[in-house]
């Protein structure tokens, strides 16, 4: 089969929005035919047309940005249209002869695997406990950690989430650890009052108003898909942040420990059932749905693109 049979069958698939038959046609067709250079980069655009798809379907990104996204793979396909080889291996074309199956063609679906990008969701677990809070300040951080490990440890789908921690953090270990861990999830979890509170230099304590947090995760969360804060009154940021196009969670009045760790327990749960994370705040709230005071079963707030979420 040559370039000028399948060429025209793979722009039809690209008009009817089929990117992922036309990749794969493309894969099928230029199997031991092309160079590793051109083999690498169809691969790498059926990582990335994977990726985007589980993205929409768990709901980590709008409808809108899919569309973009989905448009600009496209063009990206169309690029690269002309370099296929003159000859290829014969393909499935409505109309045209039976394809012949050449050998082989598992290995290159076994490079597709070994291709695609890692689907494991990264969590950075963020935790500040300033000593100047006193005794009755003191929050059950670590606890809460081992909590969210647990449930996930225990989850069959444990491989889909990456817990990572960062304890008694400052302004700067935490752009240090967003920018070298590039996070998908990230989760604080201390004092809050309409800004959060974070260790400083001289062991007391700073305050990173919202306006800093806008900042920061402007600036350094281009991956990100959830930021958690659970802290008390953190709703008013949770707001703005979620104006950047994440879903962001937080708290509409004081939280009591025990029911902060408890819809911890359950976010994450929800989280390894790979349903996105309108499913995952929605499986905290059932969980806290079982504590003894409504004022605790409410306090949690989910918002995305400056409007609450509700269900």
């Amino acid at each position: 089969m040559n370039k000028a049979q399948v060429k025209p069958y793979i722009e039809s698939l690209l008009r009817k929005d089929k990117l992922i038959k036309a990749l794969e046609a493309m894969a099928d067709y230029s199997a031991g035919y092309d160079d590793d250079e051109f083999s690498d980069l169809i691969l790498a655009l059926i990582a990335r047309y994977n990726n985007l798809k589980r993205e929409k379907d768990m709901g980590m990104i709008s409808y809108g940005d899919a569309n973009i996204r989905m448009n600009q793979l496209r063009h990206s396909i169309l690029g690269i249209l002309g370099e296929l080889p003159d000859v290829g291996n014969a393909i499935d074309i409505p109309g045209a002869k039976p394809r012949v199956v050449r050998s082989g063609n598992e290995k290159t679906e076994e490079k597709i695997r070994s291709k695609e990008e890692n689907k494991t969701l990264k969590v950075l677990f963020l935790s500040s406990n300033p000593s100047e809070f006193g005794q009755t300040g003191q929050l059950e951080l670590g606890n809460e950690f081992r909590k969210i490990k647990d449930v996930i440890q225990l989850s069959k789908n444990r491989d889909l989430v990456e817990l990572d921690g960062e304890p008694a953090v400052t302004i700067g270990t935490i752009i240090s650890a967003m920018h070298d861990k590039q996070p998908d999830i990230v989760h604080f979890s201390g004092h809050g009052d309409n800004s959060i509170f974070v260790v400083n230099d001289q062991d007391g304590y700073s305050n990173l108003s919202q306006n800093g947090l806008v900042r920061l995760f402007r600036q350094y969360g281009k991956k990100l898909k959830c930021l958690v804060l659970n802290a008390c009154y953190t709703n008013a940021i949770a707001k703005k942040i979620s104006e950047l196009g994440i879903y962001v969670v937080g708290m509409n009045q004081k939280v009591k420990d025990l029911a902060s760790i408890t819809f911890s327990k359950g976010f994450y749960q929800g989280l390894t059932h790979d349903k996105g994370i309108p499913h995952a705040f929605e499986t905290g709230m059932i969980h806290l749905s079982g504590h003894e005071t409504l004022s605790d079963q409410n306090t949690p707030e989910l918002w995305h693109e400056g409007k609450q979420v509700t269900f």
